[in-house]
């Protein structure tokens, strides 16, 4: 079960990531497939 832990870790970070980066670049790329869900 202990391995899952940084897996888990990973995905957070990248969940985190993702957030952060459509925060700042949905205003330059709003047409981007990553950003057509959030309209």
């Amino acid at each position: 079960m202990w391995q899952d832990i940084p897996l888990l870790t990973q995905i957070t970070d990248i969940i985190t990531l993702i957030t952060d980066i459509s925060d700042k670049e949905e205003q330059y790329w709003p047409e981007h497939p990553i950003f057509a869900g959030n309209k």
